[in-house]
């Protein structure tokens, strides 16, 4: 995909139910992955957060424009507001 618009950055566990989502909606995606917050942490750093938690990888979407409102469609079954 050459032309591609940014949708949406989310926890990678709810990138595993975007990616079936999209899939079954026929739509073409690209991912770029970003872990970069975790990679950054020092042990102690570690130890005065008290673990990871909040700072796990997160997953970006990007789709053709011309899908944008499938993908929107998608997102509003998954994520009810």
């Amino acid at each position: 995909m050459n032309d591609t618009r940014f949708v949406g950055q989310f926890p990678l566990v709810d990138g595993k139910r975007i990616i079936r989502a999209l899939e079954e909606a026929g739509i073409e995606y690209e991912m770029e992955f970003d872990d970069e917050a975790i990679k950054r942490l020092t042990p102690s750093d570690i130890f005065m957060r008290g673990g990871t938690a909040g700072l796990g990888c997160k997953v970006s979407f990007f789709v053709n424009p011309e899908h944008s409102d499938a993908v929107q469609a998608v997102f509003q079954r998954l994520f009810p507001v």
